[in-house]
């Protein structure tokens, strides 16, 4: 009778699977977390107090996934989470926000042009003033829009951008 071997073979370790499905699981939480807070009332302050215990750098890139999700409400979420941390506002490319400024939802291009003002409270600095030439265009198609509320806010986003 041959003896079994007890060691395992390359590359299928535990740790390296459970490794993939903890992120597999982190991801699935953060995706349910996103969704969550675009329902409002206790759910979602709840959902944004659980991201907010989570990794920004883990967080963020599930955000800009979400930037694209079918309903709109998850979208204005997506858009909002991922300028609250100065780290969000870094690690959230410019592009994939400012193609938020040209979705087919007013509620999303209100909630994009209120995230990127969010870039010049009294502690945060002028985040996004160097990035005004990756802006620019996309704003100006919103000082035009015919959501009065829309075209408001971007005069604002526009003032402050030095533009």
């Amino acid at each position: 009778m041959k003896a079994r071997s007890t060691e395992k073979p390359a590359g299928k370790s535990k740790s390296a699977g459970t490794a993939l499905s903890a992120g597999y699981d982190l991801a699935s939480k953060i995706d349910d977390l996103i969704v969550k807070t675009a329902r409002g009332g206790g759910a979602a302050s709840g959902a944004r107090t659980a991201l907010r215990g989570l990794s920004d750098d883990d967080v963020t890139p599930r955000l800009c996934v979400a930037l694209g999700h079918a309903k709109e409400q998850v979208r204005c979420a997506a858009v909002e989470q991922c300028t609250e941390t100065p780290r969000r506002r870094e690690l959230a490319p410019i592009t994939e926000i400012v193609k938020c400024l040209a979705d087919g939802s007013p509620k999303v291009r209100l909630s994009t042009l209120v995230a990127l003002n969010r870039g010049w409270g009294p502690s945060n600095g002028a985040v996004y003033a160097t990035q005004g030439d990756a802006i620019r265009p996309a704003l100006e198609r919103c000082l035009k829009d015919p959501e009065p509320r829309v075209a408001s806010q971007a005069a604002i986003v526009w003032k402050r951008l030095g533009l």
